[in-house]
């Protein structure tokens, strides 16, 4: 079984038996906002960040797969 521990700008993902971390994924620039991992692929997540970017993220890999948007925001 595997956790995720979003801190700042990263993303932990981690063993919970072996108690060990598995990988920290970093791609965005300000704190995590949340993350969310898909449905029926437990190797997808995505991840949005107070950057303004969504990514989306394959386990098997260290680099986002994709930036889905970035949102700019009119005050």
């Amino acid at each position: 079984m595997r956790y995720v521990i979003y801190v700042n700008n990263s993303v932990n993902v981690g063993d919970v038996q072996e108690q060990r971390l598995i990988r920290k994924y970093l791609a965005h620039s300000d704190i995590i906002n949340q993350v969310d991992i898909h449905n029926t692929s437990a190797e997808m997540f995505v991840s949005c960040s107070m950057d303004r970017n969504v990514m989306l993220w394959d386990t098997r890999n260290s680099k986002p797969a994709k930036r889905i948007c970035k949102f700019d925001f009119v005050q």
